[in-house]
């Protein structure tokens, strides 16, 4: 008979995952360690009236969060502004307002990359948390290229301690890692599955040992879960 698996997700999940992990003796408990709040910058409407603009998206509430405003500012994209994302969902939201971005990575570090070689941008427009990782914007200006933060929305951190056995932690973002550590700690036969190299830095700079964390082949919650369910079946095999 094959060995249950409990595993913490750091975020709301969606069921069909759930569902399908269920069928793979990986049952998934869901904790919410990170709420957002919205906010408005105050130079919203003034910056996006003079002239189009070149923006960079890390994640998908600062995408839900910017069309929000442009719907309640009554505001509209410039035709020639450009758009650059991270994939999976960043990518995939800005996708539903019919935006396509012109370039995509699998990390911030690695967008900026691109977006200096690429030259299309002497400016760009950062949309953001208040908590945010410094690497883009950062790298950026060492490149001589102007960034401005739009702050969308508020990250809140929701320690929680896990009273129950489990034996992975599925995260997708740095603030969850530095969120979930506050109260709780991981024994050596545990492991980490994160949504990129970013939110694994993050594990690292906790104390997390290399062996412990697993990296998701795709920014996307599917690949974290097959990552998991992968992982449990090489186990189980052995």
């Amino acid at each position: 008979m094959r060995k249950l698996r409990n595993v913490i997700a750091t975020k709301l999940i969606q069921p069909v995952l759930k569902q399908w992990l269920l069928t793979h003796d990986i049952v998934v408990n869901n904790y919410e360690f990170i709420v957002t709040k919205p906010m408005k910058p105050a130079n919203f409407e003034d910056l996006l009236a003079t002239k189009p603009h070149h923006f960079v998206f890390t994640s998908r509430v600062a995408v839900e969060q910017f069309f929000k405003l442009l719907r309640a500012t009554k505001l509209q994209l410039h035709n020639s502004c450009i758009c650059y994302s991270l994939q999976g969902e960043t990518k995939t939201t800005l996708q539903k307002f019919g935006i396509t971005p012109l370039l995509t990575a699998t990390s911030a570090r690695q967008l900026a990359q691109m977006i200096r070689l690429k030259g299309y941008s002497e400016t760009v427009i950062f949309c953001c948390s208040d908590i945010r990782r410094s690497e883009l914007p950062t790298y950026l200006q060492q490149q001589s290229i102007t960034v401005h933060e739009f702050v969308l929305y508020q990250t809140v951190l929701q320690p929680q301690k896990i009273m129950h056995h489990y034996d992975a932690v599925l995260f997708f973002s740095p603030s969850a890692v530095e969120s979930f550590f506050e109260l709780n700690q991981l024994i050596n036969t545990q492991i980490c599955c994160c949504v990129g190299n970013t939110t694994a830095q993050a594990l690292r700079q906790m104390g997390i040992a290399n062996d412990q964390i697993l990296i998701a082949s795709k920014p996307t919650q599917e690949a974290v879960a097959k990552l998991v369910c992968e992982y449990f079946e090489h186990y189980q095999a052995i």
